[in-house]
Protein backbone atom coordinates (compact mmCIF):
# COMPACT_ATOMS: atom_id res chain seq x y z
CA UNK A 1 0.00 0.00 0.00
CA UNK A 2 3.07 2.59 0.87
CA UNK A 3 3.81 1.58 -3.05
CA UNK A 4 1.62 4.56 -4.05
CA UNK A 5 3.10 7.40 -1.30
CA UNK A 6 6.33 9.08 -0.83
CA UNK A 7 7.29 9.46 2.39
CA UNK A 8 10.09 11.39 4.48
CA UNK A 9 10.69 11.79 7.78
CA UNK A 10 11.26 14.93 9.44
CA UNK A 11 12.14 16.16 12.74
CA UNK A 12 8.59 16.33 14.37
CA UNK A 13 7.01 13.38 12.52
CA UNK A 14 7.10 11.96 9.02
CA UNK A 15 5.16 13.23 5.73
CA UNK A 16 3.66 11.12 3.48
CA UNK A 17 2.46 12.47 -0.19
CA UNK A 18 0.56 10.37 -2.69
CA UNK A 19 1.95 9.52 -5.98
CA UNK A 20 -0.76 11.69 -7.50
CA UNK A 21 0.40 14.91 -5.13
CA UNK A 22 4.11 14.56 -6.13
CA UNK A 23 3.53 14.22 -9.83
CA UNK A 24 0.70 15.92 -10.69
CA UNK A 25 0.11 18.85 -8.61
CA UNK A 26 3.48 19.64 -7.02
CA UNK A 27 4.89 20.84 -10.51
CA UNK A 28 2.01 24.07 -9.95
CA UNK A 29 3.66 26.56 -8.21
CA UNK A 30 0.48 28.20 -6.99
CA UNK A 31 -0.29 24.64 -5.07
CA UNK A 32 -0.40 24.64 -1.80
CA UNK A 33 0.40 21.18 -0.82
CA UNK A 34 -1.51 19.39 1.92
CA UNK A 35 0.19 16.35 3.63
CA UNK A 36 -0.25 13.68 6.02
CA UNK A 37 1.87 14.16 8.82
CA UNK A 38 1.96 11.41 11.65
CA UNK A 39 3.42 12.61 14.75
CA UNK A 40 5.16 10.21 17.02
CA UNK A 41 5.25 12.41 19.93
CA UNK A 42 1.70 11.14 21.42
CA UNK A 43 3.58 7.61 22.06
CA UNK A 44 4.48 7.24 25.55
CA UNK A 45 7.44 7.93 27.04
CA UNK A 46 9.19 4.67 28.60
CA UNK A 47 9.18 5.86 32.19
CA UNK A 48 5.39 6.45 31.65
CA UNK A 49 3.55 4.36 33.94
CA UNK A 50 0.45 4.67 36.32
CA UNK A 51 1.09 4.29 39.69
CA UNK A 52 1.34 1.10 41.11
CA UNK A 53 -1.31 1.66 43.46
CA UNK A 54 -3.52 1.78 40.79
CA UNK A 55 -1.77 -0.98 38.50
CA UNK A 56 -1.24 -3.89 41.14
CA UNK A 57 -4.95 -4.79 41.16
CA UNK A 58 -5.26 -4.19 37.35
CA UNK A 59 -8.90 -4.36 36.95
CA UNK A 60 -11.33 -1.45 38.51
CA UNK A 61 -15.16 -1.04 38.00
CA UNK A 62 -17.56 1.98 38.63
CA UNK A 63 -20.07 1.18 42.03
CA UNK A 64 -23.16 -0.17 38.87
CA UNK A 65 -19.80 -2.25 37.39
CA UNK A 66 -21.21 -0.37 33.97
CA UNK A 67 -17.72 0.54 33.10
CA UNK A 68 -14.39 -1.78 33.60
CA UNK A 69 -11.19 0.15 33.74
CA UNK A 70 -8.07 -2.09 32.46
CA UNK A 71 -5.05 -0.70 33.45
CA UNK A 72 -1.46 -2.06 32.33
CA UNK A 73 1.09 -1.88 34.62
CA UNK A 74 3.56 -2.94 31.24
CA UNK A 75 3.25 0.00 28.66
CA UNK A 76 1.22 2.49 30.69
CA UNK A 77 -2.47 2.15 28.79
CA UNK A 78 -5.84 2.41 30.03
CA UNK A 79 -8.52 1.02 28.09
CA UNK A 80 -12.21 1.92 29.70
CA UNK A 81 -14.80 -1.09 28.52
CA UNK A 82 -18.81 -0.61 28.84
CA UNK A 83 -20.94 -3.44 29.13
CA UNK A 84 -24.76 -2.82 27.89
CA UNK A 85 -27.09 -5.66 27.42
CA UNK A 86 -23.84 -8.49 27.85
CA UNK A 87 -22.08 -7.26 25.27
CA UNK A 88 -18.36 -5.67 26.34
CA UNK A 89 -17.68 -2.51 23.63
CA UNK A 90 -13.75 -0.45 24.12
CA UNK A 91 -14.96 2.92 24.98
CA UNK A 92 -11.54 4.72 25.65
CA UNK A 93 -7.49 4.02 25.86
CA UNK A 94 -5.53 5.63 27.49
CA UNK A 95 -2.04 6.19 27.08
CA UNK A 96 0.37 7.39 29.57
CA UNK A 97 2.19 10.37 28.19
CA UNK A 98 3.94 12.45 30.66
CA UNK A 99 3.92 12.34 34.69
CA UNK A 100 2.88 15.92 36.58
CA UNK A 101 2.87 14.35 39.82
CA UNK A 102 2.85 11.43 41.54
CA UNK A 103 2.74 10.12 45.56
CA UNK A 104 1.73 7.82 47.42
CA UNK A 105 -2.04 9.23 47.27
CA UNK A 106 -2.20 11.01 44.36
CA UNK A 107 -0.84 11.20 40.55
CA UNK A 108 -1.61 13.72 37.88
CA UNK A 109 -0.44 13.00 33.89
CA UNK A 110 -1.25 13.78 30.69
CA UNK A 111 -2.67 10.92 28.88
CA UNK A 112 -3.00 10.53 24.98
CA UNK A 113 -6.68 9.76 24.37
CA UNK A 114 -8.47 7.57 21.63
CA UNK A 115 -11.99 7.54 21.57
CA UNK A 116 -13.06 6.07 18.53
CA UNK A 117 -11.66 8.01 15.47
CA UNK A 118 -10.84 10.96 17.60
CA UNK A 119 -7.65 11.31 19.53
CA UNK A 120 -6.24 13.84 21.73
CA UNK A 121 -4.74 14.64 25.20
CA UNK A 122 -6.43 14.79 28.71
CA UNK A 123 -5.18 15.35 32.44
CA UNK A 124 -5.93 13.11 34.73
CA UNK A 125 -5.80 13.11 38.40
CA UNK A 126 -6.31 9.88 40.55
CA UNK A 127 -6.75 10.03 44.22
CA UNK A 128 -5.98 6.72 46.29
CA UNK A 129 -9.13 6.77 48.28
CA UNK A 130 -8.52 3.37 50.25
CA UNK A 131 -6.76 0.24 49.11
CA UNK A 132 -9.77 -0.62 46.92
CA UNK A 133 -11.07 2.37 45.88
CA UNK A 134 -9.53 5.15 43.62
CA UNK A 135 -11.14 8.40 41.95
CA UNK A 136 -10.47 9.98 39.04
CA UNK A 137 -11.35 13.59 37.90
CA UNK A 138 -10.40 14.15 34.22
CA UNK A 139 -10.84 16.54 31.23
CA UNK A 140 -13.48 17.21 29.44
CA UNK A 141 -12.45 17.35 26.05
CA UNK A 142 -9.07 16.71 23.92
CA UNK A 143 -6.25 18.93 22.89
CA UNK A 144 -3.83 18.29 20.07
CA UNK A 145 -1.23 19.44 21.94
CA UNK A 146 0.17 17.24 25.15
CA UNK A 147 1.66 20.19 27.42
CA UNK A 148 -1.99 22.00 27.19
CA UNK A 149 -3.74 19.07 28.54
CA UNK A 150 -3.38 20.13 32.23
CA UNK A 151 -3.45 23.95 32.26
CA UNK A 152 -6.38 25.32 33.98
CA UNK A 153 -8.17 26.32 30.96
CA UNK A 154 -8.84 23.12 30.12
CA UNK A 155 -8.32 20.98 34.03
CA UNK A 156 -9.91 22.64 36.48
CA UNK A 157 -10.03 20.29 39.56
CA UNK A 158 -12.31 22.86 41.68
CA UNK A 159 -14.97 21.90 38.72
CA UNK A 160 -14.58 18.52 37.33
CA UNK A 161 -16.68 15.38 38.61
CA UNK A 162 -15.00 12.46 40.10
CA UNK A 163 -15.12 9.11 39.21
CA UNK A 164 -15.66 6.40 41.83
CA UNK A 165 -13.40 3.29 41.21
CA UNK A 166 -13.48 0.11 43.15
CA UNK A 167 -11.81 -3.15 42.80
CA UNK A 168 -11.73 -6.52 44.43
Amino acid sequence: MLDNYLSTTLDDGFSILSWWEIFVRLPNISFVMHKITMDPSHHQSADCKFPYWITDHHTWHLLDHSKTYHFSAHNGTLKVMSTIDGETKLEMRAVCNMILESSENKAMISAHITTGCDSGYRCMSFYRRDGHVIEIQQSNKEVQIAEEACTIQNFNQQTLPFITLVSK
